[in-house]
């Protein structure tokens, strides 16, 4: 959906809506070449994206990707190309002036840029009635990218070796076998990162989990305002590394891969903290350190309302 309708705008949508619903009947029982009650228009649309070809940028490109309403998926290309499909499709019926825009694709001087122009506002918004829609666009692109997707509505981004920096307003962020600095916000949606590795790793949520599987990182930054946090097979890496777990609400589940070096402070608004299954404290606000290994790392672990476990290898 469209971000950033103004709250009269949704009440107007909310009042147009027993029109729209009689407007799709004679829609449907009529011609199908149009209705209009007052100033509501409905009528009926099919959109076809067009077809685009490959583009030679090089073998580490700059890549960017900006759609508010698409789910981007993105995967290396095995021909050293940056490939996009327009995967949108809709059909059925649309009450406003609205239209969907065809996806631009542009080479930079640095890369490619991918972009739909945002609806102009909410009586641009699609109604689908009896028919469908999906808003979807595949990349592929040289592993060696640099990727910026700057607005989606969810992406799933997997299989890269450059910095991956991605931002979703109304979706899941999934993150599989990365190399590279990542940093991925969802404001709406659980991030999800598997088999990721890099000096540098941030995940955000403002409403949704965040899950951390055989993740590797320098520094790591975890943080959801609404929502747990599992992180299993977790490495901090080197002496100076440096970690932060924190939920508004929720519980946090984090085990370790190998013998970590860590100090680890634990903070629970209301809850228990565990380690290695014994609990240091009673239900209630609660702090804990640990020292594993040679401590040589730091990691903070904390979340306003809910119980933190940590399982190691015998860490005291």
């Amino acid at each position: 959906m469209t971000v950033g309708y103004s709250r009269t705008a949704i009440v107007a949508m909310l009042v147009a809506a027993e029109i729209l619903v009689l407007g799709a009947a004679f829609w449907a029982l009529g011609g199908r070449t149009g209705f209009t009650a007052g100033n509501v228009n409905l009528r009926p649309i099919a959109f076809h994206p067009k077809a685009i070809g490959p583009i030679d940028a090089g073998s580490a490109p700059h890549v960017t990707v900006s759609d508010t309403d698409s789910l981007v998926t993105v995967t290396p290309s095995g021909d050293g190309r940056v490939h996009v499909t327009d995967l949108t499709h809709f059909g059925g019926a649309i009450w406003g002036t609205g239209h969907v825009a065809q996806l631009s694709v542009e080479r930079t001087p640095d890369g490619v840029r991918i972009e739909r122009p945002e609806s102009s506002g909410w009586t641009n918004a699609f109604i689908d009635l009896g028919g469908f829609a999906r808003r979807r666009i595949a990349v592929a692109l040289p592993a060696g990218a640099s990727l910026d997707v700057r607005r989606s509505a969810g992406a799933d981004i997997a299989g890269l070796s450059g910095p991956v920096r991605v931002v979703s307003f109304d979706g899941r962020i999934v993150l599989r076998d990365l190399s590279g600095s990542v940093d991925a916000r969802s404001d709406d949606g659980a991030v999800e990162a598997s088999g990721v590795r890099g000096a540098s790793i941030s995940l955000a949520s403002q409403d949704g989990r965040i899950s951390l599987v055989d993740v590797s990182a320098g520094t790591l930054v975890a943080t959801t305002a609404d929502g747990s946090i599992h992180a299993s097979g977790l490495s901090l890496g080197g002496p100076g590394a440096t970690g932060r777990l924190h939920t508004d609400d929720g519980s946090v589940h984090l085990s370790f891969a190998g013998d970590p070096n860590l100090s680890v402070r634990a903070h629970t608004g209301d809850g228990r903290i565990l380690m290695d299954g014994s609990a240091t404290h009673n239900d209630g606000a609660t702090d804990a350190s640990y020292t594993l290994g040679s401590g040589a790392g730091s990691l903070d672990v904390s979340t306003q309302d809910g119980t933190i476990s940590m399982t190691t290898n015998g860490g005291q």
